[in-house]
Protein backbone atom coordinates (compact mmCIF):
# COMPACT_ATOMS: atom_id res chain seq x y z
CA UNK A 1 0.00 0.00 0.00
CA UNK A 2 1.52 3.22 -0.73
CA UNK A 3 0.69 7.06 -1.06
CA UNK A 4 2.16 9.58 -3.06
CA UNK A 5 1.59 13.49 -3.41
CA UNK A 6 3.23 17.00 -3.67
CA UNK A 7 3.06 20.53 -3.91
CA UNK A 8 4.62 22.36 -6.51
CA UNK A 9 8.05 21.26 -6.82
CA UNK A 10 7.63 19.15 -3.75
CA UNK A 11 7.01 15.36 -3.76
CA UNK A 12 6.10 12.83 -1.29
CA UNK A 13 5.48 8.83 -1.16
CA UNK A 14 4.73 6.69 1.82
CA UNK A 15 4.09 3.27 1.78
CA UNK A 16 3.63 0.33 4.28
CA UNK A 17 4.06 -3.30 2.96
CA UNK A 18 3.41 -6.71 5.18
CA UNK A 19 5.08 -9.88 4.54
CA UNK A 20 5.10 -13.38 5.80
CA UNK A 21 7.58 -16.45 4.69
CA UNK A 22 7.83 -19.89 5.19
CA UNK A 23 10.61 -21.61 4.65
CA UNK A 24 10.88 -26.20 3.85
CA UNK A 25 14.31 -27.24 3.11
CA UNK A 26 16.09 -30.70 2.97
CA UNK A 27 19.50 -32.18 2.21
CA UNK A 28 18.45 -35.71 0.96
CA UNK A 29 21.86 -37.37 1.13
CA UNK A 30 22.04 -36.35 4.63
CA UNK A 31 19.96 -37.80 7.43
CA UNK A 32 18.38 -34.85 9.54
CA UNK A 33 19.10 -32.09 7.24
CA UNK A 34 16.58 -30.75 7.11
CA UNK A 35 14.20 -28.24 8.54
CA UNK A 36 10.73 -26.28 8.30
CA UNK A 37 10.48 -22.56 9.64
CA UNK A 38 7.51 -20.15 9.84
CA UNK A 39 8.58 -16.60 9.84
CA UNK A 40 6.04 -14.40 11.25
CA UNK A 41 4.37 -11.47 9.38
CA UNK A 42 6.62 -8.21 9.78
CA UNK A 43 5.71 -4.09 8.72
CA UNK A 44 7.81 -2.54 6.70
CA UNK A 45 7.30 1.32 6.33
CA UNK A 46 8.85 4.05 4.10
CA UNK A 47 8.76 7.50 3.31
CA UNK A 48 10.46 9.31 0.46
CA UNK A 49 10.58 13.33 0.06
CA UNK A 50 11.82 15.11 -2.76
CA UNK A 51 12.46 19.03 -3.35
CA UNK A 52 13.43 20.07 -6.82
CA UNK A 53 15.08 23.59 -7.17
CA UNK A 54 15.65 25.21 -10.18
CA UNK A 55 18.73 24.62 -11.85
CA UNK A 56 18.07 20.26 -12.66
CA UNK A 57 19.10 20.02 -9.18
CA UNK A 58 16.87 18.56 -5.75
CA UNK A 59 17.31 17.16 -2.51
CA UNK A 60 16.29 13.70 -1.44
CA UNK A 61 15.44 12.23 2.33
CA UNK A 62 14.68 8.89 2.15
CA UNK A 63 13.70 6.17 5.01
CA UNK A 64 12.95 2.77 4.78
CA UNK A 65 12.87 -0.63 7.14
CA UNK A 66 13.79 -3.76 4.73
CA UNK A 67 14.15 -7.48 5.42
CA UNK A 68 16.90 -9.95 4.35
CA UNK A 69 16.30 -13.78 4.73
CA UNK A 70 19.10 -16.16 5.13
CA UNK A 71 20.40 -18.37 2.53
CA UNK A 72 18.63 -21.47 2.53
CA UNK A 73 21.72 -23.24 2.88
CA UNK A 74 22.60 -21.67 5.71
CA UNK A 75 20.24 -22.87 7.87
CA UNK A 76 20.80 -26.61 6.96
CA UNK A 77 21.74 -28.52 10.39
CA UNK A 78 24.71 -30.04 9.05
CA UNK A 79 28.79 -29.26 9.01
CA UNK A 80 30.70 -29.14 5.77
CA UNK A 81 34.42 -29.59 5.73
CA UNK A 82 37.42 -29.19 3.86
CA UNK A 83 41.21 -29.53 4.22
CA UNK A 84 41.57 -27.85 7.62
CA UNK A 85 38.56 -25.79 7.34
CA UNK A 86 34.50 -26.13 8.25
CA UNK A 87 31.20 -25.15 8.16
CA UNK A 88 27.66 -25.69 9.55
CA UNK A 89 24.35 -24.65 8.86
CA UNK A 90 22.27 -22.98 12.44
CA UNK A 91 18.89 -21.54 12.45
CA UNK A 92 18.78 -18.11 11.59
CA UNK A 93 16.37 -15.73 11.68
CA UNK A 94 15.86 -12.95 9.00
CA UNK A 95 17.99 -9.57 9.31
CA UNK A 96 15.66 -5.81 9.88
CA UNK A 97 17.69 -2.82 8.58
CA UNK A 98 16.57 0.71 9.48
CA UNK A 99 17.75 2.67 6.76
CA UNK A 100 17.86 6.78 6.40
CA UNK A 101 19.76 8.70 3.45
CA UNK A 102 19.97 11.95 2.26
CA UNK A 103 20.91 12.32 -1.26
CA UNK A 104 21.90 15.64 -3.89
CA UNK A 105 20.97 14.88 -7.23
CA UNK A 106 22.13 17.38 -10.01
CA UNK A 107 22.18 17.13 -13.78
CA UNK A 108 24.80 18.89 -15.68
CA UNK A 109 23.61 19.58 -18.93
CA UNK A 110 22.04 16.11 -19.14
CA UNK A 111 25.96 14.63 -20.44
CA UNK A 112 26.76 14.08 -16.38
CA UNK A 113 24.75 13.31 -13.57
CA UNK A 114 26.05 13.29 -10.08
CA UNK A 115 24.07 11.87 -6.78
CA UNK A 116 25.98 12.17 -3.45
CA UNK A 117 24.41 10.44 -0.36
CA UNK A 118 24.72 10.58 2.93
CA UNK A 119 23.46 7.06 4.87
CA UNK A 120 23.19 5.50 8.54
CA UNK A 121 21.82 2.05 8.09
CA UNK A 122 20.77 0.19 11.59
CA UNK A 123 20.37 -4.03 11.27
CA UNK A 124 18.64 -5.45 13.66
CA UNK A 125 19.45 -9.85 13.93
CA UNK A 126 22.34 -8.62 11.54
CA UNK A 127 23.39 -11.82 9.84
CA UNK A 128 27.20 -11.91 9.75
CA UNK A 129 29.92 -14.83 9.90
CA UNK A 130 31.32 -15.88 12.56
CA UNK A 131 34.80 -17.70 13.34
CA UNK A 132 35.94 -19.91 15.67
CA UNK A 133 39.59 -22.11 16.26
CA UNK A 134 37.94 -25.43 17.19
CA UNK A 135 38.55 -29.47 17.18
CA UNK A 136 36.05 -31.65 15.41
CA UNK A 137 35.75 -35.27 14.67
CA UNK A 138 36.45 -35.72 11.41
CA UNK A 139 35.82 -39.07 9.30
CA UNK A 140 37.08 -40.56 12.63
CA UNK A 141 40.31 -38.33 13.36
CA UNK A 142 40.50 -35.22 15.34
CA UNK A 143 41.42 -32.42 13.27
CA UNK A 144 41.68 -28.59 13.88
CA UNK A 145 39.96 -26.51 12.09
CA UNK A 146 38.89 -22.99 11.75
CA UNK A 147 34.84 -23.53 12.21
CA UNK A 148 33.02 -20.31 10.51
CA UNK A 149 29.44 -20.10 10.05
CA UNK A 150 26.33 -17.46 10.09
CA UNK A 151 25.02 -16.37 13.14
CA UNK A 152 22.31 -13.40 14.24
CA UNK A 153 24.57 -10.54 15.73
CA UNK A 154 23.06 -8.49 18.08
CA UNK A 155 23.19 -5.51 15.78
CA UNK A 156 25.41 -3.72 12.61
CA UNK A 157 25.39 -0.03 12.37
CA UNK A 158 26.78 1.52 9.04
CA UNK A 159 27.66 5.61 8.54
CA UNK A 160 28.69 6.30 4.96
CA UNK A 161 28.85 7.88 1.82
CA UNK A 162 27.85 7.06 -1.69
CA UNK A 163 29.24 9.04 -4.90
CA UNK A 164 27.38 7.95 -8.05
CA UNK A 165 28.58 9.81 -12.02
CA UNK A 166 27.26 8.85 -14.83
CA UNK A 167 28.79 10.50 -18.11
CA UNK A 168 27.31 10.84 -21.60
CA UNK A 169 30.76 10.35 -23.67
CA UNK A 170 29.43 10.24 -26.70
CA UNK A 171 26.06 9.57 -28.28
CA UNK A 172 26.77 5.92 -28.33
CA UNK A 173 29.06 5.64 -25.32
CA UNK A 174 28.39 6.51 -21.46
CA UNK A 175 30.27 5.29 -17.90
CA UNK A 176 29.16 5.36 -14.81
CA UNK A 177 31.44 5.39 -11.59
CA UNK A 178 30.25 4.32 -7.94
CA UNK A 179 32.15 4.83 -5.05
CA UNK A 180 30.70 3.91 -1.43
CA UNK A 181 32.67 3.91 1.94
CA UNK A 182 31.48 3.41 5.32
CA UNK A 183 32.60 3.14 8.91
CA UNK A 184 30.97 -0.15 10.47
CA UNK A 185 30.07 -1.81 13.81
CA UNK A 186 29.23 -5.15 14.70
CA UNK A 187 28.06 -6.62 17.65
CA UNK A 188 27.86 -10.27 18.25
CA UNK A 189 27.64 -12.95 21.52
CA UNK A 190 29.46 -10.74 23.38
CA UNK A 191 31.87 -9.71 20.65
CA UNK A 192 32.49 -6.50 18.64
CA UNK A 193 34.57 -5.23 16.30
CA UNK A 194 34.38 -2.51 13.62
CA UNK A 195 36.34 -1.15 10.36
CA UNK A 196 36.21 0.49 7.49
CA UNK A 197 34.90 -0.72 4.53
CA UNK A 198 34.65 0.93 0.77
CA UNK A 199 34.07 -0.38 -2.34
CA UNK A 200 33.95 0.81 -6.02
CA UNK A 201 32.36 -0.24 -9.02
CA UNK A 202 33.43 0.95 -12.90
CA UNK A 203 30.55 0.10 -15.74
CA UNK A 204 31.32 1.14 -19.52
CA UNK A 205 27.96 0.97 -22.38
CA UNK A 206 28.50 1.07 -26.00
CA UNK A 207 26.03 0.67 -28.06
CA UNK A 208 27.57 -1.39 -31.92
CA UNK A 209 26.05 -1.85 -34.95
CA UNK A 210 22.82 -4.28 -35.18
CA UNK A 211 21.54 -3.51 -31.83
CA UNK A 212 24.35 -4.37 -29.96
CA UNK A 213 25.50 -3.16 -27.01
CA UNK A 214 29.05 -4.20 -25.24
CA UNK A 215 29.73 -3.66 -21.45
CA UNK A 216 32.42 -3.30 -19.90
CA UNK A 217 32.36 -3.59 -15.59
CA UNK A 218 35.12 -2.99 -13.06
CA UNK A 219 34.84 -4.17 -9.59
CA UNK A 220 36.62 -3.20 -5.96
CA UNK A 221 35.87 -4.27 -2.92
CA UNK A 222 37.94 -3.85 0.26
CA UNK A 223 38.04 -6.14 3.52
CA UNK A 224 35.53 -6.33 5.88
CA UNK A 225 35.48 -6.79 9.40
CA UNK A 226 33.11 -9.96 11.35
CA UNK A 227 33.21 -11.02 14.68
CA UNK A 228 35.71 -13.98 15.73
CA UNK A 229 35.94 -16.28 19.15
CA UNK A 230 38.98 -15.18 21.06
CA UNK A 231 41.67 -17.35 22.73
CA UNK A 232 43.46 -17.00 25.87
CA UNK A 233 47.25 -16.40 25.64
CA UNK A 234 49.15 -15.66 28.99
CA UNK A 235 45.67 -14.69 30.67
CA UNK A 236 45.01 -12.05 27.60
CA UNK A 237 41.92 -12.48 25.87
CA UNK A 238 42.95 -12.11 21.65
CA UNK A 239 41.09 -12.37 18.54
CA UNK A 240 41.49 -15.59 17.14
Amino acid sequence: MSYTGGYGNFGFQTGLRAEQSFYTGELRNVKGASYEIDYPISLFPSLFLTQKFKGDHELQLNYSRRIQRPWFRDLLPNIEYNANSARRGPSLAPEFTNSFELSYLKDFDRKVNVLASLYFRNTNNAITNFYVDTTLVLDGQERKVLLNYPINADRRNSYGAELTVRTQVTKGWDITTNVNAAQTSVSAQDLDNSGFVWFGKLNSNTKLPWNLTMQVTGEYESSRSFPRARKRRNGRSTWG
